[in-house]
């Protein structure tokens, strides 16, 4: 099917697996919807915008934490959080001293349970704007093995200091 038969096509790209991506007029979509060649109709994505500089801002993080005059100073002391993962934190000084790593299975090269370790409890040593939510809290790491949680009730009440 050629798309320019259908109606003004502003940009057209077709991918790896013969998906043809197309950015069209309303009335161009609505007149490719109705061909009988055509399977799907779905939005594009948005491109994404980095927002990690400014979660701790949208969740109001920084009203209940440590000084901020008048507000409880919580900043998780005392919480222990599990982070289910790709294997071992770190090292990084953002953690040193709060992280239980004994269920890590022997991964030691992935990096997406440090980005979530961080977003959880980083401490912002490094930068203290890009501290965790909970820069306080200790952390129990854990390798996700792919099946359902293999939690023991020992293994998430257990101290890490």
């Amino acid at each position: 099917m050629d798309a320019t038969e259908l109606g003004e096509v502003l940009d057209i790209s077709v991918d790896e697996r013969g998906t043809m991506h197309a950015r069209v007029d309303r009335a161009t979509l609505l007149h490719m919807a109705g061909h009988a060649g055509v399977q799907w109709v779905g939005l594009e994505p948005e491109e994404g915008k980095p927002e990690s500089l400014r979660g701790r801002t949208y969740h109001r993080v920084h009203g209940i934490g440590p000084g901020v005059i008048g507000s409880p100073g919580l900043d998780g002391s005392g919480v222990t959080v599990v982070v289910n993962d790709d294997g071992f934190v770190g090292p990084h000084i953002d953690f040193k001293g709060r992280t239980s790593q004994d269920d890590v299975l022997g991964d030691l090269t992935g990096t997406h349970g440090d980005m979530c370790a961080g977003i959880v409890a980083g401490a912002g040593n490094i930068d203290p704007s890009t501290a965790g939510m909970a820069p306080g809290a200790d952390l129990i790491i854990r390798q996700y093995d792919g099946g359902p949680a293999r939690y023991r009730r020992s293994s998430i009440n257990c101290p890490v200091r």
